[in-house]
């Protein structure tokens, strides 16, 4: 199985179709979380989730 296996690299596409059921949301945390450097995820539509993970990745400056 893959359970515990980690990447250098993990690319997760279209993060913005996997958002509609708690498994979905369980399974893209994961796939997430196996990534050892370099985390690269893409979206095909602004969603709440993109939003959020924006705001995190690129936080709003208070200068």
């Amino acid at each position: 199985g893959t359970k515990g296996l980690e990447g250098d690299i993990v690319i997760i596409p279209e993060i913005d179709l996997y958002w509609d059921t708690l498994q979905d949301r369980q399974r893209l945390y994961v796939g997430m979380t196996r990534a050892v450097h370099k985390l690269v995820l893409t979206a095909t539509r602004a969603t709440d989730l993109t939003r959020q993970i924006k705001k995190i990745i690129n936080p709003p400056s208070n200068f």
